[in-house]
């Protein structure tokens, strides 16, 4: 999901960086970039068995693939056992859908639920997904000298942020006029995108309802330029991730577009950044100025106002009175201040960690998560800074903590009315109702159970895997890699030919990059159709 009602957002505030895709389009990219799971989840509406789900799934990608023609390679990730800080959020989701549908465990199967990594069902997609790279790379010549790089759901780390990953690792440090497209539908991998200046013909297309859109990455970080003036992006982030997203929920009185008019007049009149580093660290008194709504923090202020303003956002009059959510401010945050169900460093903490997991695509801190039922109101971030200073230091949080296992995702991501779909091991643990805020215990009993008391399929279901890269066959290759095994009769025999499969290096702790905004002003070589010249 992402940053609710931010491609709305983006679309009204920056139009010229955003075009809607015909169905006809034939752009082509240097990297192609899929996330499997929002794919999933578009053809699993129209499929009403297991075994069309696979040649459902198969169409789609084609058709992605047709739309946006790969020249070098092709990404297609799936979600696997995400951070701490996801996997509370992608529970709370589940028990909301399962009490909103009556959801029976005995009724028959249910997608939604089953989009779990380590399910059978994610199992048996990502056998697919290999015969489909398989087929195609078999299949004439079209995809030949196309490189595929697949992360299925036994890679821990979510879609789009193990796409990062590879970006950085394999696109970035090439410095080259290389072209990159994501496919997806959270709306935060524009900002995760706008965390990668080194890549600079960078686009994002969008298939969540409604006409296909795409988001020109470098148009939009000019734009951005232009309003809040050379190489803020990640101060626009920040106060973007701050109207909420799937590991923080939103400031309670905040509104994205008053902030980022009071941001441009701020920046005009004190030169002064909210994030800097490194390492990476946030300017506070700059940031309290920022989300300040009653001016409480103006005679703290360096340098005289300033009646500048900036006019590229929408005015307070223009606003329609709700937040990009569409709930209003004033009802949240008078909810969170009666209950006092937050805390204010955990959530600063936060938003550092979310800042640096879209800067690395990797999270600084596997297990850290916002725990609190809600997030601070304002005026309690205001009071916080006021009591302990403007200097107050607030650290990233970074671990080297091994990333959760499937077992464990699976068993804190069901709801206990799932428990089904569990392996056996683990079915009394998710029928019981294992929470997250019982973390400790339910990881210590999941870690009791011995790998070798699972059954063959299961721990092949459930063992880690390692991200692959599928080239066409040739001899110097030293590993081929046979058909998978196909659990669809949809799935025929592959055509001869041998498919080389190697394993993939990827990052497995924290890196903890610096963000450099290393963009050169060159001429873009565009290799699209004529529609996206403009860009």
């Amino acid at each position: 999901m992402g940053i609710s009602g931010f491609q709305k957002w983006i679309r009204t505030t920056f139009p010229e960086a955003v075009d809607d895709v015909p169905e006809s389009a034939g752009d082509r990219f240097d990297y192609v970039c899929i996330d499997v799971n929002h794919v999933l989840h578009s053809v699993a509406n129209r499929s009403p068995d297991h075994q069309l789900l696979p040649l459902l799934l198969f169409a789609e990608l084609d058709r992605l693939l047709k739309a946006c023609q790969p020249l070098k390679a092709v990404v297609l990730a799936m979600d696997g056992p995400a951070p701490l800080a996801k996997v509370a959020t992608a529970r709370k989701r589940r028990e909301q859908y399962v009490s909103r549908k009556q959801y029976n465990n005995a009724s028959g199967h249910d997608y939604y639920l089953e989009f779990t990594p380590g399910t059978a069902m994610m199992h048996q997609l990502g056998n697919s997904i290999e015969y489909f790279i398989c087929q195609r790379l078999l299949n004439g010549s079209k995809f030949g000298k196309i490189d595929f790089v697949f992360s299925g759901s036994n890679v821990h780390g979510e879609g789009e942020i193990k796409i990062l990953d590879y970006l950085n690792l394999c696109v970035a440090p090439k410095n080259e006029n290389s072209s990159v497209v994501i496919i997806g539908g959270d709306s935060d991998i524009i900002l995760q995108a706008l965390c990668t200046p080194q890549i600079y013909n960078f686009f994002v297309y969008f298939r969540s309802g409604g006409p296909t859109s795409c988001v020109s990455v470098r148009l939009l970080g000019s734009l951005i330029d232009e309003v809040l003036g050379d190489n803020q992006r990640l101060d626009f982030v920040l106060l973007c991730l701050l109207s909420g997203n799937d590991y923080l929920p939103k400031l309670r009185g905040y509104n994205l577009s008053k902030a980022m008019k009071k941001y441009s007049r701020i920046r005009r009149r004190t030169k002064q950044s909210v994030i800097g580093g490194p390492p990476l660290g946030i300017n506070w008194e700059t940031f309290c100025q920022v989300i300040d709504k009653h001016n409480r923090m103006a005679k703290m202020a360096k340098a005289s106002r300033s009646s500048s303003s900036v006019n590229a956002f929408p005015s307070a009059q223009e606003e329609d009175g709700e937040d990009l959510d569409g709930v209003d401010d004033d009802e949240l945050e008078d909810d969170a201040v009666l209950t006092g169900d937050y805390d204010v460093e955990t959530y600063i903490k936060g938003l550092l960690w979310n800042m640096q997991m879209y800067i690395d695509g990797y999270p600084p801190d596997q297990l850290f998560y916002y725990r609190f039922k809600y997030a601070p109101p304002v005026d309690a971030v205001l009071d916080f800074f006021l009591e302990k200073g403007m200097y107050t230091q607030v650290d990233l949080p970074v671990s080297n903590r091994p990333a959760i296992t499937s077992q464990l995702a699976l068993t804190l991501m069901l709801p206990s009315a799932a428990w089904s779909l569990a392996p056996g091991r683990l079915q009394p643990l998710v029928k019981s109702g294992a929470s997250i805020s019982d973390f400790v215990e339910v990881r210590k009993r999941v870690q009791e159970i011995p790998f070798s008391t699972y059954t063959g399929e299961e721990r092949t279901m459930l063992r880690t895997g390692v991200v692959w890269r599928y080239r066409k066959g040739s001899e110097p290759e030293p590993f081929t890699r046979p058909p998978p095994p196909m659990h669809w009769e949809c799935c025929k025999a592959l055509p001869p030919g041998k498919t080389n499969r190697n394993p993939f290096e990827v990052i497995n702790s924290p890196s903890l990059r610096t963000y450099s905004d290393a963009r050169e002003e060159k001429t873009v070589k565009l290799a699209f159709g004529d529609r996206l010249v403009r860009f």
